[in-house]
């Protein structure tokens, strides 16, 4: 039973749970938010890691049939992906028989940016090394 005085508590008492309970679920809804946003980040930059690698890799097919030539790839697999993203090759011969493949790939806002070293002359092809830089 509840006294006469203690009916103002009462009430008081419920809308200060039910604040703390509404105080609770907002900061869970904005941590939740908050890992989305990492989350796609890291996927973003995983995309972008791929498209710069694929860029890496038709870069060494070219220099294999012996075009040394740096290219741009717009949205290289549209088909499968909608967002924006591509990659931006370059190729530097540094030495005679040493060139060096540089490519940006990015996918949405992610850049990625990879290098090789390719040993090329008449009796040898090889990767060199193969990393990504910042």
């Amino acid at each position: 039973m509840v006294k006469e005085g203690q009916k103002g508590a009462v009430i008081i008492f419920v809308v200060a749970i039910i604040g703390i309970i509404g105080i609770l679920y907002a900061s869970i809804f904005v941590l939740i938010g908050t890992e989305r946003k990492i989350h796609q980040s890291l996927i973003n930059r995983t995309k972008a890691y791929y498209v710069a690698e694929s860029g890496l890799e038709r870069g060494v097919a070219l220099l294999k049939q012996g075009n040394d030539s740096s290219f741009t790839c717009d949205n290289p697999f549209s088909a499968q992906y909608k967002h924006e993203h591509g990659y931006d090759v370059t190729i530097v011969q540094s030495q005679p028989d040493i060139y060096t493949i540089t490519s940006t790939g990015t996918y949405s806002s992610a850049v990625r940016r990879l290098e090789a070293v390719v040993l090329k002359n008449a009796e040898n092809f090889s990767i060199q090394s193969w990393k990504e830089i910042n």
